[in-house]
């Protein structure tokens, strides 16, 4: 997105922003779906936007001609090659240009409201149609969440400090800050800045801690790091880093949205509640340096006792975990077992990723989706798996291009199959290096040896 591009620049990483074109365009609720694809054509390869169906909504053109970003909002944006410079222009969902290319940079935030860079090299926010909504002023602009953006301005030293103002533009929160995060369940988690007055640092602390919206401190800025909030609790991170590949010396407990200490500080591991209102959290063996699994609920008590060689969060109430018998698979909040899995990423759409152990093709891979029973889903094997959920529009992207030889991405439907490459939801179709189809091969095998006992 605009600031990863601008910070890349700079040399510095202190925003996790991440862009790859042909990646997820994830569209909010009131906007319709579209999604970056690429594909090679006449050796080249060729990018373009298509919805929920699979249908073209903006041509495919070479990443050297224009290269696209994802959809926010309903918008898009676009770079093109202009007067020996870069410029960057805004689609709607339509396919139809509501921004002309002619910034250095853009960049969707929400609300109506476009990040944009200037030629002096400031930042500012325009809308939709690119009126100026806020005048650029600041070195690096952050987008809108809950109302606040971060914005960023020079030191002497050649740092920044961090400000944070509301969507007139006005300064909501000083600039007193070197780390801010997003604001997340009202909370933003912010370092102060060695700019600011040092009794200030005396009085809250020099490392990580959470603000409100108005920028008063809700916890001391003790923590090493800690996470954003979720369901109302938030992880915090105690502890010195040992240098070995398990940071078990890096302990995690929860805070609520007051700062309190719900969970103390003594997990190896602490993943978000879910909204099932439950965390999977490590417990750790100091002696034999070794981690049980259970899960928290926001209370403060056990839902699940750490008994568990190894467990993932829960998602559409069911978690997969491997226990100290040796069985695998998914169970329930109560902890019951629900469907045996050697291994499985989370079910999201009642529809789970799962790997086979046996029987499975090399090349053409043990990944299956099923439903809660175990069912096939769909007819289908892949070689490459999503790793994550299906969206809100019911599509995940799984990356193949280095599978295939024509196609960058895979969209495959919660409930209608693939979309996209077009013509693989066919029987047999697609490219063997992504696809295959078990049963009819089977039945192509069966057949193959009928047809030679008759030949003898």
């Amino acid at each position: 997105m605009m600031m990863e591009r601008r910070l890349d620049r700079l040399g510095v990483s202190v925003l996790s922003f991440i862009v790859v074109l042909g990646y997820v365009i994830v569209a909010q609720a009131q906007a319709p779906p579209r999604y970056v694809v690429c594909r090679q054509e006449e050796g080249e390869k060729r990018c373009g936007v298509i919805d929920d169906m699979g249908t073209e909504v903006i041509g495919f053109e070479r990443p050297s001609e224009r290269k696209l970003w994802f959809f926010q909002d309903g918008h898009a944006v676009f770079r093109v090659p202009k007067d020996g410079r870069s410029r960057e222009g805004l689609f709607n969902s339509d396919g139809h240009i509501v921004i002309k290319p002619q910034y250095p940079d853009l960049h969707t935030s929400a609300n109506g409201m476009v990040v944009f860079v200037d030629d002096s090299g400031m930042c500012g926010y325009l809308d939709t149609a690119g009126s100026t909504l806020i005048p650029p002023q600041w070195t690096l602009c952050g987008r809108f969440v809950e109302g606040r953006a971060r914005v960023f301005r020079p030191t002497r030293t050649g740092d920044w400090v961090i400000g944070l103002i509301n969507e007139t533009g006005k300064l909501e929160i000083d600039y007193k800050f070197e780390k801010a995060e997003d604001f997340s369940e009202g909370r933003s988690l912010v370092k102060l800045s060695p700019q600011v007055v040092p009794e200030l640092v005396d009085r809250l602390g020099q490392e990580d801690g959470f603000i409100d919206l108005k920028g008063a401190p809700i916890t001391d800025f003790n923590y090493i790091t800690a996470r954003d909030f979720s369901q109302g609790m938030a992880v915090v991170v105690e502890g010195e880093p040992d240098g070995r590949h398990v940071d078990a010396d890096w302990f995690r407990g929860y805070i609520n949205l007051d700062g309190e200490l719900i969970w103390p500080i003594e997990f190896a591991t602490a993943d978000d509640f879910t909204p099932e209102g439950v965390a999977r959290v490590g417990t750790w063996d100091h002696e034999t340096r070794e981690s049980d699994h259970g899960f928290v609920r926001t209370d403060g008590t056990w839902a699940l006792p750490p008994t568990f060689e190894y467990a993932d969060s829960f998602s559409d109430g069911l978690a997969w975990v491997k226990m100290k018998n040796g069985w695998r698979g998914y169970i329930d909040l109560e902890g019951e077992r629900v469907l045996a899995a050697s291994d499985g990423e989370p079910f999201s759409e009642g529809i789970a990723e799962t790997w086979q152990s046996s029987p499975c093709r090399d090349e053409c891979g043990c990944r299956r989706y099923v439903d809660r029973t175990g069912e096939f889903v769909f007819p289908f094997a892949l070689t490459e798996g999503a790793d994550k959920p299906f969206d809100e529009n019911g599509i995940v992207v799984v990356d193949i291009h280095y599978r295939s030889e024509v196609y960058d991405e895979l969209l495959l439907h919660h409930e209608r199959g693939i979309i996209w490459p077009p013509g693989w939801n066919e029987p047999g179709a697609g490219d063997p290096n992504v696809i295959c189809w078990p049963e009819l091969e089977r039945e192509q095998e069966k057949s193959k040896k009928s047809k030679k006992k008759k030949e003898k």
